[in-house]
């Protein structure tokens, strides 16, 4: 096909009627720039397709509860308040609600899965007593007098019930941070077991404890507890990836506690994600053929694999077994 050049040269006077000034000259690309421009195209709309990231909402709610009757705290609404000024200073959208009772943490849960749209990065922060019954997870309400353990299943709030909610907004990362487990508030009950029980988080999910399974929390000496004072240190520095991120925040609290508080996180994530700004493609970990590691890929943990947190219990059983099979031996 012939292409026709331009023979527009300047006028004296334009259209707008402005002296001296360039008529409008139609751009005619010849063959070899259209050939070259057509994968360029290509690749950029690749680009923004495999970077659904850039126009996510980020939108968080964050509880704390602190007036407890019998067993009240001094830093969970501290913490919660210093927790949101912190998500909010990394482009956050953040819901603060303190000391609620039941009935206001599931209706604040309720509504905050009704902002929540497809595709968006949901973060769900609690600071105050948690406990398990029955190997159930519950976070713990104000205002409500819980005469035995058979009260709590109905007068506290589920933890998975946040998790629900957050599945069915289909949002592409959840995160649940949950600073709880502040000793027994209810001693007298000889049926509740200290700490939460392990939870494998859904895909998409990152469920972080401020300790493991079965242990308790420090409610800390200052106006922070340990956990989230370090939380929110951690999550100031650019594009720390979040799993890099709670490995700090896990080496942090250990030292401080002299390792008797160990926090603990259960992740089924698949995008990268970074609190403060794009995930540093330096720090992200990377998958080899073999899986051996390699000097930018630090070995798996339990903060990356859900299903390794079953492995100490798997290795307390084995041993059980060798113990069983000597007794009987020696009978």
């Amino acid at each position: 096909m012939k292409i026709q050049r331009s023979h527009h040269r300047f006028n004296a006077r334009t259209p707008n009627g402005v002296p001296g000034s360039p008529a409008f000259k139609p751009i005619v690309l010849c063959r070899k720039h259209r050939f070259t421009l057509i994968p360029t195209l290509l690749l950029l709309a690749w680009a923004f397709a495999s970077h659904p990231a850039i126009s996510q909402n980020k939108i968080a709610l964050v509880i704390g509860n602190a007036t407890y009757q019998d067993s009240p705290l001094r830093n969970p609404v501290n913490d919660a308040n210093a927790f949101a000024a912190s998500l909010r200073a990394v482009g956050f959208t953040v819901i603060v609600k303190n000391n609620l009772n039941k009935t206001e943490m599931e209706n604040a849960v309720r509504n905050y899965s009704q902002r929540l749209t497809a595709g968006d990065i949901a973060l769900f922060y609690y600071s105050g007593h948690g406990m398990q019954v029955k190997g159930v997870n519950y976070l713990v309400p104000v205002g409500e007098y819980i005469y035995s353990d058979v009260d709590i299943p109905y007068k506290s709030m589920e933890a998975q019930f946040v998790i629900d909610y957050m599945q069915d907004a289909k949002t592409s990362v959840n995160i649940i941070i949950l600073d709880a487990c502040r000793d027994n508030p209810f001693k007298s009950f000889r049926s509740l077991s200290r700490g939460f029980v392990p939870v494998i988080a859904p895909q998409g999910t990152f469920i972080a404890y401020s300790t493991a399974p079965g242990t308790v929390a420090f409610d800390g000496n200052g106006s922070h507890s340990p956990y989230t004072e370090n939380l929110i240190a951690s999550m100031k520095k650019p594009g720390m990836p979040i799993e890099e991120m709670f490995k700090e925040v896990r080496r942090n609290v250990m030292n401080e506690t002299s390792k008797l508080q160990v926090p603990w996180e259960s992740s089924s994530l698949i995008d990268a994600f970074a609190f403060n700004g794009a995930v540093n493609s330096n720090l992200v970990l990377t998958e080899s053929n073999n899986n051996t590691p390699t000097k930018n890929k630090p070995m798996a943990t339990a903060s990356s694999l859900p299903e390794m947190v079953f492995v100490q219990e798997c290795n307390l059983q084995m041993t059980d077994i060798k113990t069983s099979d000597q007794d009987i031996q020696n009978s």
